[in-house]
């Protein structure tokens, strides 16, 4: 056994002539060759090697388990031997140990900083620069002593094709995976090119088949595309103009509804979710942004989140696109338009956490610029989020106020700007006990649907809405076959929420029809469903539904603790009308329990 490391520096055509001679010569030997670039000899056999596993997420449970987390604590105790990370240590250690995917020799030189610096400071310089951590030239090799030099070291190697130098640092552009098509339309990139940075460890190959670069090689190839100004703008541009001309194309085009392209934007989306969200964040950062390129990013990457029920990211994009915008501002109107969409749409993603309060102020301290710029259909989405709100709060007089306020603002506008009003007016009567009020005002949003081609999506919630009307006017069967209705088509709908929601509903109707092990079935289905989803909302609802069926079965201690469940979360989120809802069936409870009944 002959075992050759770090070979790179050594491959030319006089090295790999002498290793065939001697693999012809001596049949028996066998070679452990390690290498950042493939040989590309008949004899090789190739094995990717990858880092070290690390925690899939932020987390430290079981941190320790994992060899990069392991390999960071060893070295540390080399520099400090009473090295015992605490909680707050540990989380820094495994992003650490994700931002470099294991890597050992940035593991080892991130360890020897904790000497001089706690976890959490170098993870953050790590992102920052890449020779934040750097080691004394003692007895090892001068690559070796930092990330940078490591990775300049390849760089060197690379060097003897200027075509493929260009390439690598066009593919800074990227964010993520891509794939061949996007590479060679973008960057100018042959195939040939793309397999020669494979094999020279610049770029990697995922199980999807699609491309990836290392995050400390992504930091360095930006460093490279940024010391030419002019091609960095180029080449952004066309990585901006190939993913809004994707986004685009997905969701069927500029003016068609992009509920009946759902499951291609949620494939296109899972494939390119990086590089749209970076082209976004890209456009803002432009003075000469295209709106239509924008509006088309923005749009999808909203629904793709809505149906994904990723609020939590959502509201982080939407941040970091505010931010961007706002980092050179000129201060034109279609500049102020933008700042007030993120401002709206992050108030958005804390109504769907429940984070009400937050959305609250969000909203009073933009709607009277809102109302200033005078765009009709802003002015209309932010007064029917301050509608939700106001039902939230249990106070539907403020509500239905609002949701007028929103209808009248676009009265001379499309039905793809009334159809959510009306829909929020029926929920607000739903909510105060209007049934015929709900009713009408459900007909005319599923009315406007129709016309808008958005029956895909309204369906369920119309549905869902006339059950319970329904169910509230003591229709059972009704009601049962409404729920059924809209729970059929939210499962061709694909969203999780309005399934849950459905389930819930129908769970209700089907106690109230006496079939306890049915309800019990779709009870058991939706909170299946809702620990994935993790709604805090739908928990609470869930729990109340719960409580309902045990007190038909006579469960009374069952009852009331879902019941008690029920009221602290809807206290949490403080959805009082809900709240009122469950804190009434709890002292009922309570009282059938304290009688004897």
């Amino acid at each position: 056994m002959l075992i050759l490391d770090n070979f790179e520096h050594l491959i030319n055509p006089n090295s790999v002539q002498w290793l065939t001679q001697l693999l012809n010569t001596a049949p028996a030997v066998k070679i452990l060759l390690t290498s950042r670039a493939r040989l590309n000899l008949r004899e090789e056999h190739v094995v990717d090697l990858r880092g070290l596993p690390c925690p899939a997420a932020v987390t430290t449970e079981n941190a320790e388990s994992f060899s990069a987390v392991q390999l960071f604590i060893q070295h540390a105790r080399r520099v400090q031997h009473n090295f015992n990370p605490q909680s707050k240590d540990m989380a820094a250690i495994v992003q650490l140990c994700q931002m470099v995917a294991g890597m050992p020799l940035a593991i080892e030189l991130a360890a020897a900083e904790t000497r001089y610096f706690p976890c959490r400071h170098i993870a953050a310089e790590i992102q920052k620069r890449l020779d934040f951590q750097s080691a004394p030239a003692d007895n090892r090799p001068a690559r070796h002593i930092s990330l940078r030099a490591t990775i300049e070291y390849s760089w060197t190697l690379l060097a003897e094709s200027e075509h493929i130098i260009d390439v690598a640092r066009r593919l800074a552009v990227f964010h993520g995976a891509f794939d061949l098509a996007a590479a060679t339309k973008i960057t100018q990139a042959t195939p040939h090119q793309l397999v020669s940075l494979v094999d020279r460890s610049f770029l990697q190959r995922n199980e999807r088949g699609l491309f990836e670069i290392h995050l400390l090689i992504h930091q360095f190839l930006s460093e490279k595309l940024a010391d030419s100004p002019v091609e960095e703008i180029t080449f952004r541009n066309r990585h901006v103009d190939y993913y809004a001309t994707l986004a685009m194309s997905a969701s069927g085009g500029k003016d068609e509804n992009m509920e009946r392209h759902y499951f291609e934007v949620v494939r296109i989306l899972q494939l390119h979710l990086d590089n749209t969200i970076a082209a976004a964040i890209w456009l803002t950062r432009r003075h000469d942004f295209s709106q239509r390129r924008l509006t088309s990013l923005i749009e999808t990457l909203i629904f793709y989140f809505g149906h994904a029920h990723c609020y939590q990211q959502w509201k982080v994009i939407f941040r970091t696109l505010r931010q961007s915008l706002l980092e050179n501002p000129d201060g034109n109107d279609e500049e102020r338009w933008l700042a007030l969409i993120f401002s709206s749409r992050i108030a958005e993603a804390d109504i769907h956490l429940h984070a009400y309060h937050r959305a609250t102020e969000q909203l009073r301290a933009i709607m009277d610029e809102v109302r200033a710029l005078g765009n009709a259909a802003l002015t209309s989405a932010c007064l029917e989020m301050e509608s939700i709100l106001a039902i939230r709060a249990e106070d539907f007089l403020a509500a239905a106020a609002y949701a007028n306020e929103a209808l009248q603002a676009v009265k001379t506008h499309g039905g793809q700007y009334q159809w959510p009003v009306y829909r929020t007016l029926g929920d607000i009567a739903l909510a105060a006990g209007d049934w015929a009020q709900a009713k009408s005002a459900h007909e005319k949003a599923f009315a406007l649907a129709v016309k808008m081609d958005s029956v895909t999506e309204a369906l369920p919630v119309y549905k869902l809405a006339m059950g319970k009307v329904a169910h509230r006017q003591g229709h059972l069967e009704e009601a049962r076959v409404l729920l059924i209705e809209a729970l059929d088509a939210a499962r061709v709908l694909g969203k999780q929420e309005g399934i849950i929601a459905c389930l819930t509903a129908l769970g209700w109707v089907t106690t109230d029809l006496d079939d306890l092990d049915g309800a019990k079935e779709l009870l058991a289905e939706g909170a299946s469903l809702n620990k994935t989803l993790g709604d805090y909302r739908q928990t609470a609802l869930l729990a109340l539904a719960q409580g309902w069926l045990a007190e038909a079965k006579q469960n009374f201690a069952d009852a009331q603790k879902f019941y008690e469940q029920s009221v602290d979360t809807f206290e949490e989120i403080d959805d009082r009308a809900n709240l009122s809802r469950a804190q009434m069936r709890l002292a009922q409870i309570k009282r059938r329990m304290t009688n004897g009944e």
